[in-house]
């Protein structure tokens, strides 16, 4: 059933999302998520090759900025970042320059969220939603 995941790390403290009456609540930042991919949906611009790619779970790595997730493979880069009062995740295609995912000014700190691609002209991929999770071994304060 796949590769097992290694435990997660600590990463620096997100306090827009953990923490005493924060979203997730008294608990560390994690420096690994892992975000997939739900229902997308090819547009114009889809790539059939590069399908079961998009639609396995991403393992994201906290970038050095509080609160932002990243990680690139083959051609696509995967950015997320929860903060003050918002959020803003993307996916693109950077060889193409083409759009899979996109989702911003939504409330932080959800686990899943609509991608706001909603009609397949001019994108890769649209439609469809993310979750997001993340493993809690390993984690210490």
């Amino acid at each position: 059933m796949g590769t097992a995941l290694p435990p997660n790390e600590t990463g620096d403290a997100c306090t827009f999302c953990f923490g005493v009456g924060k979203k997730f609540g008294e608990t560390p930042t994690p420096k690994y998520i892992i975000v997939q991919l739900i229902d997308i949906m090819p547009g114009e611009f889809w790539i059939p090759g590069d399908e079961q790619l998009l639609r396995h779970p991403w393992l994201l790595k906290q970038s050095g900025t509080v609160c932002e997730w990243t990680v690139t493979v083959n051609d696509y880069n995967f950015a997320m970042r929860w903060y003050a009062g918002q959020e803003a995740i993307f996916v693109r295609n950077f060889a193409t320059a083409k759009s899979i995912y996109e989702s911003s000014g939504h409330e932080p700190c959800l686990l899943e969220y609509a991608n706001q691609n909603s009609i397949p002209s001019g994108v890769q991929a649209f439609g469809g939603r993310i979750k997001i999770s993340w493993s809690t071994e390993g984690l210490t304060f």
